[in-house]
């Protein structure tokens, strides 16, 4: 393509792969590509994996949100989630009108602790769904108090929540599993993980740059518009 001068690209085609983040972390070290042996890039992508392990854990990314839903079985308290779920956000059942009129009606479930779950007198109580316990296991699941007493189709249950990271290699020109507003904070944290092995000199320098831009990163990554807050006055009536 003929560049014109005095004009910008035109083009928006700017593309990190793996290998290039961690060849950039490993610049800012004063490690230069020629100085990288094996060892370190097998070393610097277990960091990469950590680094995002370390993401999911540290707060809701956006470009992770993940949604599914699931048939209701009339009785069923118990049901399984995706392996590469890392929470619940939402959760809510949706309801077909018995008239037939295929007119959906949505009905926000209220999250539920694993004591304010044992607490529960009657766990097999059949009635409206209202409540859930998301049990954070290896195979992630979620039970629903009351239990269902109507199924699919009739009542489905649908949910948001966070995915996994992607795993990261550093064969095949593979890119890293973040938009580019992550970019930054990525290289950043990568740098950090990296001084930490081979320029410990370094490490808090490059510590207090990974914290800015992280904080950067994690501001921009936000739905617009404005924060709600609605008492829940719902879970009253059980209160009996």
């Amino acid at each position: 393509m003929a560049v014109t001068p005095g004009q910008s690209s035109g083009t928006f085609n700017f593309l990190l792969t793996n290998g290039s983040v961690i060849v950039e972390a490993f610049d800012r070290l004063q490690i230069r590509p020629t100085d990288i042996d094996r060892h370190m890039m097998v070393s610097a992508r277990t960091s990469m994996n950590l680094e995002f392990v370390e993401w999911e854990d540290a707060g809701f990314n956006f470009w992770k949100t993940a949604s599914g839903s699931i048939d209701l079985v009339v009785g069923q308290p118990t049901y399984t989630l995706p392996t590469n779920l890392v929470t619940l956000e939402e959760m809510w059942v949706s309801t077909v009108d018995a008239n037939g009129t295929g007119v959906d009606q949505d009905r926000i479930l209220v999250p539920i602790t694993r004591t304010a779950y044992a607490a529960l007198t009657n766990k097999m109580q059949r009635g409206i769904v209202s409540q859930f316990w998301f049990q954070m296991l290896t195979i992630p699941q979620v039970t629903l108090w009351q239990v269902p007493a109507i199924g699919a189709p009739t009542a489905v249950l649908r949910w948001y929540g966070l995915q996994q990271m992607e795993d990261a290699s550093v064969a095949g020109g593979e890119a890293p599993n973040v938009p580019r507003r992550a970019y930054e904070a990525l290289i950043c944290g990568m740098t950090r993980r990296l001084a930490e092995k081979f320029a410990p000199a370094q490490y808090d320098a490059k510590l207090k740059i990974f914290e800015g831009a992280w904080e950067r990163m994690t501001r921009r990554d936000q739905e617009p518009g404005p924060i709600s807050y609605v008492s829940n006055v719902g879970v009253y009536g059980h209160m009996r």
